[in-house]
């Protein structure tokens, strides 16, 4: 891919451009919406769709798909990271990239 600020190209296995520094994503995000690899996904659905019909378990799998859609992202961190975040109304989560972008934490 081409770097959105300089057009310089970027190794697929980097999320800034070596040149300009611009963020350019996470390398896994961009691979995974690479046209090949919706394919590839599509047809991996498809083949476990036809096994579950194979086992008669369609209906595990709608209930899979439906318990998914109300499932909520969840973040690990220490002890102390969640003390911190409860002490105050006042403290804020940061993300680990977001902490170092901000020069808080080293990489």
């Amino acid at each position: 891919m081409k770097c959105p600020r300089c057009s310089q190209e970027v190794p697929p296995y980097v999320d800034r451009c070596p040149v300009c520094g611009k963020d350019v994503g996470f390398p896994n995000v961009r691979a995974a919406g690479a046209a090949h690899e919706q394919a590839a996904l599509a047809e991996r659905e498809q083949e476990a769709l036809r096994q579950a019909s194979a086992r008669n378990c369609l209906d595990n799998v709608e209930q899979f798909r439906e318990a998914v859609k109300k499932s909520e992202a969840a973040v690990c961190c220490p002890l102390s990271e969640v003390k911190r975040l409860a002490s105050s109304p006042n403290e804020l989560y940061s993300s680990f990239y977001k902490s170092v972008l901000a020069g808080q934490r080293l990489p």
